[in-house]
C-alpha cells in the first residue's frame, strides 16, 4: 500500500499552513453547509439559497449564487 501524505497525523497536513482567517472561513462554511444540508437541500442552487437564508455571506461578503458556491467549493478542494 502506498504511503498517504498525512499518514500518522490526526489532521489534514495541507491545512497546517493556512492562515487563521482562512481556517476560520473554512470551518464556518463547513458548519453552515451542515445546517443547510440537514434541511434537505440537494442541489447547488438550493444550498446557495439555504446559505443566504441563514445569513452566511459569501467569501467577499456577498449573497451566494449557485455559481459562486461552485467556484468556492472548487477553490477549497485544491
Amino acid at each position: 500500500m502506498a504511503a498517504v501524505p498525512n499518514q500518522g497525523f490526526s489532521y489534514d497536513t495541507q491545512d497546517h499552513g493556512l492562515s487563521e482567517a482562512e481556517r476560520t472561513w473554512r470551518n464556518r462554511l463547513g458548519d453552515a453547509l451542515e445546517i443547510v444540508l440537514g434541511t434537505g437541500a440537494d442541489d447547488i442552487d438550493a444550498i446557495a439559497d439555504g446559505l443566504n437564508a441563514i445569513d452566511h455571506k459569501g467569501p467577499g461578503g456577498e449573497r451566494w449564487t449557485g455559481a459562486l458556491l461552485e467556484a468556492e467549493l472548487n477553490r477549497l478542494s485544491r
